[in-house]
């Protein structure tokens, strides 16, 4: 037996020392692109098949399960959910019109949507009333991917025209739709039609909805979607002359002077002040103060010359006989005294700012003089005048 064994044993050695040099190197060509082993192809292996998206590049389903797979609708879907949950929170659902799809918006047209939940409407002066006991931050839309938006802010009634098949106007009125300002598109339910006894019916050369009085009304396909066209119900007010005080008048013109309301009276049609009587209105006193004054009240000069003010003027038209165009005023702060000199072009302000320091010596020494930020004050000649003469310079704001 232990011979037999051992004969056996190099049998084999030899038997696989031959297969190498044969078949080693098929068995190297041979591989398979769906295990990654060698010996075999892909079609014949027997491994487990991979599951693969190409749409979200997961391994753990295909494309046909894959739960962002586009419909043929050009539309997201959200998942039905009508049902209040545990926690109070309320849920709807409808179809989202994505930017991807390249969907034109239809102000004027409903979206019909055969899986929406509830009527959807982004234009809030479509509304006639509102729910009072609508909660919003207690409304969430689910969508497929399991994420939850707060979106919806109010629910209630929507009152719109609607031309029929025979071209005759309608006055219909959706109730509980929801209003959605976010969303691009205004939705109708099918389901909630159908809920109501409507009937829809969608054919190759004509579709159509169908009321529950048997009125109906034609659909209009623009792309892959079906449209319902709506017309905007207008509100008819009538007007009514209004009479009140000058004081609420006031009021309702967004306070406005009472010398102009008192005026509008006789170019208004339908305008009358019953009282002429002027009040302090309280509103237009607390808007005119301020909490804190914007800067310090400016301290004045004790004496005369302390402080001067200067500015140019001009040019002046027509000339003087001596050909002067321009003026430089100096004004005593303290006194209010003022002081002209005459000039024939600008440059000539050193020359005269010069004279008058000269001038004015006798009265009392110039400390400070103000000035705005012209070049002909702020030039280097102007500023050596100043320091030679121990005068603050000062610049008034821009």
């Amino acid at each position: 037996m232990k011979v037999r064994t051992g004969a056996d044993s190099v049998l084999k050695a030899q038997g696989g020392a031959s297969s190498s040099t044969d078949g080693g190197n098929r068995q190297k060509r041979d591989v398979c692109y769906k295990c990654r082993g060698f010996g075999h192809y892909s079609r014949h292996c027997t491994a487990a098949p991979k599951q693969w998206c190409n749409r979200c590049r997961k391994t753990n389903h295909s494309d046909k399960n894959c739960r962002f797979q586009r419909k043929e609708s050009g539309a997201s879907a959200y998942q039905a959910s009508e049902t209040v949950k545990d926690t109070g929170e309320e849920s709807d659902v409808f179809f989202k019109v994505t930017e991807e799809d390249d969907i034109d918006v239809f102000p004027d047209f409903f979206l019909v949507d055969t899986g929406a939940t509830t009527h959807i409407v982004n234009d809030e002066d479509l509304f006639s009333s509102f729910c009072t006991d609508f909660r919003p931050e207690k409304h969430f839309i689910e969508l497929a991917n399991g994420t939850r938006e707060n979106v919806a802010k109010k629910k209630g009634c929507v009152k719109v025209e609607m031309k029929t098949d025979d071209g005759r106007m309608m006055d219909v009125t959706l109730q509980d739709v929801l209003y959605v300002p976010s969303f691009p598109q205004n939705i109708f339910s099918v389901q909630v039609a159908t809920q109501k006894g409507a009937s829809v019916s969608f054919q190759p050369q004509k579709s159509k909805i169908t009321s529950s009085h048997g009125e109906s009304f034609d659909l209009q396909k623009k792309g892959k979607l079906f449209y319902l066209p709506v017309f905007r119900k207008l509100v008819k007010t009538e007007s009514a002359n209004l009479a009140q005080g000058i004081m609420g008048w006031h009021e309702t013109l967004g306070h406005c002077n009472l010398d102009d309301v008192s005026k509008l009276e006789n170019v208004v049609h339908g305008m009358k002040i019953t009282g002429k009587e002027r009040k302090s209105c309280p509103t237009c006193l607390m808007g005119k103060m301020c909490n804190e004054r914007s800067k310090d009240e400016r301290v004045k000069a004790k004496k005369p010359m302390e402080f001067i003010h200067t500015d140019l003027t001009g040019m002046i038209h027509p000339p003087s006989k001596e050909g002067y165009k321009y003026a430089q005023v100096f004004v005593d702060d303290f006194s209010g005294t003022e002081f002209v000199y005459f000039m024939k072009t600008k440059d000539e302000t050193v020359k005269v700012t010069e004279r008058f320091i000269a001038d004015s010596a006798p009265y009392g020494k110039i400390q400070t003089m103000r000035m705005d930020n012209g070049t002909e004050f702020t030039c280097k000649e102007f500023k050596n005048l100043m320091v030679r003469n121990k005068i603050k310079q000062e610049f008034s704001a821009p």
